[in-house]
């Protein structure tokens, strides 16, 4: 919350009530909701349309920053595949609509380095995975790498 409450300073609102907002938000909250709380435990008169306008205010600026971090891995990987419904995915062994989202994520931090979409289970989507994640972790590449025992 910290570099958040950095990120909106300047606000006629206190900073910690934006940040809580947007916490809020992507916590799942809807936009009415996000106000109706602020309003009742901090005794506020927001509208929904002032929280609107923080997101769509900050929102990019905080893409932007933690876009910048580096995340600290380690140097094992576990990666996983999963089925997903999708409109021109792979169609055989009687299913339509199927591809397939490639998760890679740090074995010690949990960080999910890259999550990538393919219409194959193939190695080319693998491929396209590994690349993503050598790209998010700054071409760090991990020494063990963990997973079901897919070929690809």
């Amino acid at each position: 919350m910290h570099i958040l409450c950095y990120l909106v300073k300047g606000l006629k609102f206190d900073p910690e009530i934006v940040t809580f907002a947007l916490d809020l938000y992507f916590s799942g909250l809807a936009l009415r909701k996000v106000a109706r709380n602020l309003n009742d435990h901090f005794e506020l008169d927001l509208s929904l349309s002032t929280v609107y306008s923080w997101i769509q205010r900050y929102i990019p600026k905080i893409s932007e920053n933690v876009n910048s971090l580096i995340p600290q891995l380690s140097n094992q990987w576990h990666v996983d595949e999963l089925f997903v419904k999708m409109k021109g995915g792979e169609t055989g062994k009687g299913q339509s609509g199927i591809a397939y989202l490639w998760n890679i994520m740090d074995r010690e931090s949990r960080f999910l380095i890259a999550s990538k979409l393919s219409e194959k289970l193939d190695i080319n989507g693998a491929i396209q995975a590994f690349n993503e994640a050598i790209k998010n972790s700054h071409g760090n590449k991990p020494q063990t790498v963990y997973t079901d025992a897919l070929r690809a």
